[in-house]
C-alpha cells in the first residue's frame, strides 16, 4: 500500500476516537444535521420525510421493523463488492484486510465502550439492542474506509451516511418516504 492511502487510514483510525458516538440520539435542533439528512438521502437517491426516534423504545421498535428499503440494503451491498473490487486492482486482498482489521478493531472498541455507557445510563437491559446499534456504527465505519480507500468523492452514499454517526445520531432505518433518524 502506499503511503498516502496508509496515510488516509490512519488520519481515520485516529478520528474515531474523536467521534461522540450516539451523543446526540433522540434529540435533533441542529440546522447542519437537516443539511447532512438531506445530503445522505441524495446520495442514496431517495426522497423521505424525516421522523425523529427519541427514545431507545421507539428505536427498538424501529429496528426490528420489517418495513426497511430493502433495496437500499442490496445497493450497499453491491456497491461495498464495487469499491472492494475497484481497490484490490491498486492493492492486495491481504492489505486491504489488514487495513479495514485496523479500523474493525478501533471502531469495535471505542463503539462497544460509549454504548456499555449508554445502556447503563438508560437502563437498557436488551443487549441484542446494544449489539445492533454497534454493529451500525461498525459497518459505517467499515463503509467509510472503503470509500476512502477508493478515493469516492464526498457525496457518496457511505461518506454521507458516516456523516450522520459523526454527530451522535443514529440512522436506524428508510422505509417507504420515511427516514427515522434517533
Amino acid at each position: 500500500m502506499n503511503g498516502s492511502t496508509e496515510n488516509i487510514i490512519n488520519k481515520f483510525n485516529n478520528s474515531i476516537l474523536d467521534i461522540n458516538w450516539f451523543s446526540n440520539i433522540g434529540e435533533f435542533s441542529e440546522q447542519n444535521t437537516l443539511k447532512d439528512v438531506n445530503n445522505y438521502l441524495c446520495s442514496i437517491n431517495r426522497v423521505a420525510t424525516l421522523k425523529i426516534i427519541s427514545s431507545w423504545d421507539d428505536a427498538s421498535i424501529i429496528i426490528n421493523s420489517p418495513e426497511f428499503d430493502k433495496n437500499l440494503w442490496k445497493e450497499e451491498e453491491n456497491e461495498k463488492k464495487l469499491l472492494y473490487l475497484d481497490i484490490i486492482k491498486n492493492i492486495s486482498k491481504e492489505e486491504l484486510s489488514k487495513y479495514l482489521s485496523i479500523i474493525t478493531k478501533t471502531s469495535y472498541e471505542i463503539i462497544n465502550n460509549t454504548l456499555i455507557e449508554i445502556a447503563k445510563k438508560n437502563k437498557i437491559r436488551d443487549q441484542y439492542f446494544v449489539k445492533v446499534a454497534g454493529g451500525a456504527a461498525g459497518l459505517a465505519c467499515h463503509q467509510k474506509t472503503l470509500a476512502l480507500i477508493s478515493e469516492a468523492g464526498q457525496t457518496h452514499m457511505f461518506h454521507t451516511k458516516f456523516t450522520l454517526f459523526t454527530l451522535g445520531h443514529w440512522p436506524l432505518m428508510i422505509s417507504r418516504d420515511k427516514i427515522s433518524i434517533f
